[in-house]
C-alpha cells in the first residue's frame, strides 16, 4: 500500500500500528488484531486519571479525523482506528489497564525445513513463517471451532472451483448469494489438486508482470490434526514444487495431557 504523508506529530505514536496495517492484505485489514494499537495507546495514557485519558483521547481523534478528511488520506488504512478510538474514548478505564499478554501457545504447526533454514512462529495461533531462496512461506491453522468459519473451510475443500455465489448458497447463505453482484457470480478459481501423501487440498496460483514480477501460490490443505491454509510469494517467478517436499510434512501437534 502507498503510504499517505508523514503522521501530524501528535499522533506519530500510531506509525507502527500504519506499518502493520499496510503488510497485510487489503481483505485483512479491517479485521486486524488489535494488539499492538492497544499497547501503543496504553503507553499514550499510562499513569493518567480517566479524565485525563478521555482528554488525550478525544484531543488524538479530534487530530486523526482531521488527518483523514484529506483527499489524499482516503485509502489511507489508519481509518480502522477511528472506531477503536471512539470505544476508548467512551472507556478509557480499559484502556489504562495493562494490556494482558497473549499466553504463549502450547499446540504447533511443524514442518520440516530446507537445510539451514529456520521458521518463526506466532505466539497466539499456530502459524510458521519461512524464508527460503527469497520466497515466503506462511502457514496457519484454521479455526474450526467456529461454525462459520468450519463450514466455509469444508465447502471450499469439497468444492474448490465453486464460485463466491455458489459458496453462499451451498452453506445455506442465499442473502448473502444475492449481495453478489451478478457480473461476478460466474467467476470461478482454478484450482490445482495436491495430494502430499497425508497432506491433500488445493491450491490456486496467481501472477503477474505489472508494475513488477510476481507470483502468489495459496494453499488449502487437511493435514494431519488440522486443516491449514498456506501461501508461498515473492517478487519473481518460481516453482513451488521445490517447496512440496517440506509441505508434505506439515502436522500439528497439541501437548500431551499430564
Amino acid at each position: 500500500m502507498a503510504q499517505s504523508e508523514p503522521l501530524p506529530e501528535r499522533l506519530q505514536y500510531l506509525r507502527p500500528f500504519r506499518e502493520f496495517l499496510a503488510k497485510l492484505p487489503k481483505s485483512e485489514a479491517s479485521d486486524a488484531d488489535p494488539t499492538l494499537l492497544e499497547e501503543l495507546i496504553h503507553e499514550q495514557i499510562r499513569g493518567k486519571t480517566a479524565e485525563e485519558a478521555k482528554a488525550k483521547l478525544n484531543a488524538d481523534l479530534d487530530e486523526l479525523e482531521k488527518y483523514l478528511s484529506a483527499p489524499r488520506c482516503r485509502n489511507d488504512r489508519l481509518h480502522f482506528v477511528l472506531g477503536y478510538l471512539l470505544i476508548a474514548v467512551e472507556d478509557p478505564q480499559q484502556l489504562l489497564k495493562p494490556p494482558e499478554k497473549p499466553k504463549p501457545i502450547e499446540e504447533r504447526l511443524l514442518m520440516d525445513l530446507p537445510p539451514k533454514v529456520k521458521s518463526k512462529v506466532a505466539e497466539d495461533w499456530p502459524s510458521l513463517l519461512v524464508k527460503w531462496k527469497g520466497q515466503h512461506f506462511s502457514a496457519s491453522k484454521c479455526r474450526m471451532d467456529d461454525d462459520f468459519q468450519s463450514k466455509r473451510i469444508l465447502i471450499e475443500l469439497a468444492h474448490p472451483n465453486a464460485s463466491e455465489y455458489e459458496r453462499f448458497i451451498l452453506r445455506g447463505e442465499p442473502a448473502l448469494a444475492e449481495m453478489v453482484p451478478p457480473v461476478a457470480r460466474g467467476i470461478r478459481p482454478q484450482s490445482i489438486s495436491v495430494n502430499l501423501g497425508k497432506v491433500i487440498g488445493h491450491k490456486y496460483v496467481s501472477s503477474g508482470e505489472s508494475p513488477a514480477t510476481w507470483k502468489r501460490v495459496d494453499y488449502l490443505l487437511q493435514i494431519p490434526g488440522c486443516y491449514i491454509s498456506a501461501s508461498i510469494q515473492a517478487q519473481e517467478s518460481f516453482n513451488e514444487s521445490e517447496w512440496e517436499p517440506y509441505v508434505a510434512t506439515l502436522r500439528f501437534e497439541k501437548p500431551v495431557a499430564k
